[in-house]
């Protein structure tokens, strides 16, 4: 009855031209094709394990017959996916053995190893044991991913944004700062033009241009780059947090626990140092245009536009003269590292619990 529901399921849902066009469609049945076929495979292989044995008892021969029957339901739903896919016989045949073969490389080509496939039994009796569950998983795990690269996306153009933004205020500043030189550039630039003819003039302004144009761009790729690494970052500060008693309460409530985060040189310092080791050992933001790119927007998203760039700043400041700036900068070094190597990390969490 199950079986004849879940083909039902699918049948209705494959037929049908609203759902049939859509990519969360051709993920699911992906991820099912390849899911059913591995779990043909497994139940033959821990079958022929059994076999191997020689002599069974009545208790291995029901075992062996039992995943003899779970293969062949599998199957059937492999190659149901596989005619929704379009996937040939011959391309179906191919992936088989290459799972098959993967599995003799993961036991040692020793099937008293079975054990060692243990990760697929539980996948297997999830897919073959409640199957619309198992597509609403799978249907899940794509909108949650859909939800991450747009996350994605979106920091990439508030970076982007916020880069704009700092430059043209530096800009502006410098701009009054140099407003008593400007008559004397513009009657150098005036004594230029008279000696120089149009021909020698132009290859000059199209360089500039050009330059622009690969600055441009290269701003542009850096400010996605350092929103990818900034959002896991962020992540990670955010998951310290929730071990803090406010920054639970926050999680609880389901709000930002950054905003709990402490005004002060120490917290200051612990994220400078950590987005700094991050950056530097992740090989994508370790030139000084990308590291300031990177900083200004990480600081701009925890503590708001204005507060993020006078920290950035004032760092090198804080580096040459404040003890508490430079505990933190080395507590969130070390984390940074401790983070990098898969282990616990706690230092921001401790510094704020103990403030409470």
């Amino acid at each position: 009855m199950k079986r004849y529901i879940f083909y039902s399921i699918f049948y209705l849902l494959s037929s049908s031209n609203l759902f049939s066009a859509t990519p969360t469609e051709q993920f699911v049945f992906n991820k099912l094709y390849q899911e059913y076929s591995e779990c043909t495979v497994y139940y033959k292989f821990i079958a022929r394990g059994v076999e191997k044995r020689g002599e069974l008892t009545n208790e291995q021969k029901k075992f062996m017959s039992k995943a003899i029957s779970l293969s062949e339901e599998s199957e059937k739903n492999m190659f149901f996916f596989a005619q929704e896919l379009k996937i040939s016989n011959d391309n179906v045949q191919t992936n088989v053995e290459k799972i098959y073969k993967s599995f003799l490389e993961k036991v040692g080509y020793d099937y008293s190893n079975s054990e060692l496939l243990v990760d697929y039994a539980k996948k297997c009796i999830n897919s073959l044991s409640d199957p619309k569950m198992r597509m609403v998983y799978w249907e899940n795990v794509y909108n949650n991913e859909l939800k991450k690269e747009n996350l994605i996306k979106i920091f990439g153009i508030i970076l982007f944004i916020l880069f704009i933004f700092i430059i043209f205020i530096i800009f502006k500043k410098k701009k009054k700062s140099i407003s008593s030189e400007r008559n004397l550039s513009r009657k150098i630039m005036q004594n230029i033009k008279k000696n120089k003819t149009k021909s020698k003039i132009k290859p000059i302004l199209k360089t500039k241009d050009s330059k622009k144009n690969i600055m441009f761009d290269q701003m542009k790729e850096n400010s996605k780059t350092a929103g990818k690494l900034n959002s896991i970052l962020l992540g990670v500060i955010r998951h310290q947090l929730s071990i803090t008693v406010k920054g639970l309460d926050y999680f609880k409530k389901n709000k930002d626990p950054l905003k709990t985060l402490p005004r002060d040189n120490f917290v200051y310092g612990y994220l400078y140092g950590f987005a700094d080791y991050c950056y530097q050992t992740s090989g994508k933001i370790a030139d000084e245009e990308s590291w300031l790119i990177g900083s200004l927007a990480f600081f701009g998203m925890v503590f708001g536009a204005e507060l993020g760039a006078k920290i950035c700043m004032d760092s090198e400041k804080l580096l040459s003269s404040n003890n508490e700036f430079n505990r933190g900068v080395k507590l969130g070094s070390d984390d940074a590292r401790k983070f990098k190597n898969k282990k616990t990390i706690t230092a921001l969490a401790d510094y704020i619990n103990s403030l409470q």
